[in-house]
């Protein structure tokens, strides 16, 4: 058998690359970076919630109830579990009974800072999808909550939609609709941030963090048997397959597939080209 299939969904998420860059800038930059990150996600939450209404998959003035709903979805996406979602139109909340990324947070730099900015996300697509809707964290593991928890409070009186349809869940979406829901979306936002903000130096931070979050995804992979110490450019292939397929790029094309030369084509990656679309060097590096 050249490699064993990835069970480990906290190292093979996309969302892994999301408080690893926000640690980082942090790290470098403080305040300024905070602002910037927090400015990339807000602006990408808006416009993945133009694209969501428009695909339907979360109705405009969606109630308090349906939004916990549509962000139980998106959280099983980002790699979540044990989901749990109570309330009415009015009050809703939405609850994860664990955190899959402690381990991974445990050698990141400040780790209760992290989660706050990418939350950014979450609220600015709740102002659009529903601008009557408060989304307010009440519980956070990393900071040493039992539990991930958000609630959701409507302003005013529910507006009813004629053609209002509950949010469906994550699995019947087409490729393109659930492009906006992974988590490259927002990673890509603050990769584009950072490079327009400091150009070669934020592409550096951006190289530094991610060469960190793979040492320590490869030791991880070697201690669970997915990849073995010295593996073969096919054995690494077929595992770095299953990332891609994890990552939302599935449609790629094997083109060499032997011990000694692995090699895949990724056409999907445009399928990601409207929210980084500003910058020519990060779209160069795919």
């Amino acid at each position: 058998m050249l490699f064993r299939s990835i069970r480990l969904p906290v190292w093979n998420n996309p969302y892994i690359g999301l408080p690893t860059l926000v640690a980082a800038t942090l790290e470098v930059h403080g305040a300024e970076g905070e602002t910037l990150l927090r400015e990339a996600q807000a602006r990408i939450g808006r416009a993945s919630a133009t694209h969501l209404l428009h695909d339907g998959i979360v109705p405009l003035n969606a109630t308090a109830l349906e939004l916990a709903t549509f962000f139980s979805f998106v959280l099983r996406n980002d790699g979540f579990s044990d989901l749990r979602v109570r309330g009415d139109a009015r009050t809703a909340w939405v609850e994860a009974g664990t955190d899959p990324y402690r381990e991974l947070y445990g050698f990141l730099p400040s780790p209760t800072t992290t989660d706050p900015i990418l939350w950014t996300w979450h609220a600015a697509l709740t102002s659009v999808v529903s601008p009557g809707i408060t989304m307010t964290p009440e519980a956070d593991p990393i900071a040493g909550d039992a539990t991930l928890r958000w609630r959701f409070d409507l302003a005013g009186t529910p507006v009813e939609n004629a053609d209002r349809r509950p949010p469906v869940a994550i699995g019947p979406v087409t490729p393109d609709q659930q492009a906006w829901l992974n988590p490259l979306v927002r990673t890509y936002a603050i990769l584009v941030a950072l490079i327009e903000r400091w150009g070669t130096d934020g592409e550096a931070l951006a190289t530094r963090a991610y060469r960190r979050l793979g040492h320590e995804m490869g030791q991880t992979f070697m201690e669970a048997g997915i990849a073995p110490k010295g593996a073969t450019a096919q054995q690494w292939g077929h595992v770095s397959d299953q990332i891609a397929d994890e990552n939302g790029l599935a449609d790629h094309e094997l083109i060499d597939d032997t011990p000694e030369r692995y090699t895949t084509v990724m056409p999907a990656c445009a399928r990601y080209a409207v929210p980084d679309r500003k910058s020519t060097r990060l779209n160069s590096s795919h």
